[in-house]
């Protein structure tokens, strides 16, 4: 596989999680209650995806050791927040403490998708 369609492949596994977590995390700040119990819901299945040690799961992997490195944590201490978090969200609205861990995360996420558009132009 060539350099592009490598980076082209991390890349389009990374977007597909930065934009789940992007559009909820923009429904949680909704006034519709149905929109916030959807997008809480959809956090919960994501959180627990990425939180998964299921090794059948490449794509997760992928995203959770891309954290790790971005954002200088192990990867265990990355499956332990995922999984507090996707608990916490199953139960109540998200805390302040919370919202910033989610939206530390989706920056990250983001930030390594740049990144990775950059290599795929060749741009390092």
């Amino acid at each position: 596989m060539s350099d592009f369609g490598l980076y082209a492949s991390i890349y389009e596994q990374l977007r597909v999680y930065a934009d789940g977590l992007d559009c909820a995390l923009v429904n949680l700040r909704s006034r519709d209650t149905n929109v916030v119990t959807k997008a809480r819901e959809e956090l919960v299945i994501l959180l627990r995806k990425i939180g998964s040690t299921d090794t059948l799961q490449p794509d997760s992997k992928l995203v959770t050791t891309v954290l790790a490195q971005e954002l200088r944590s192990s990867v265990d201490e990355l499956i332990r927040l995922f999984v507090s978090l996707a608990n916490s969200l199953e139960k109540n609205k998200p805390s302040e403490d919370e919202l910033t861990n989610l939206e530390r995360i989706a920056s990250a996420i983001d930030k390594e998708c740049a990144s990775t558009g950059r290599r795929m132009r060749g741009r390092l």
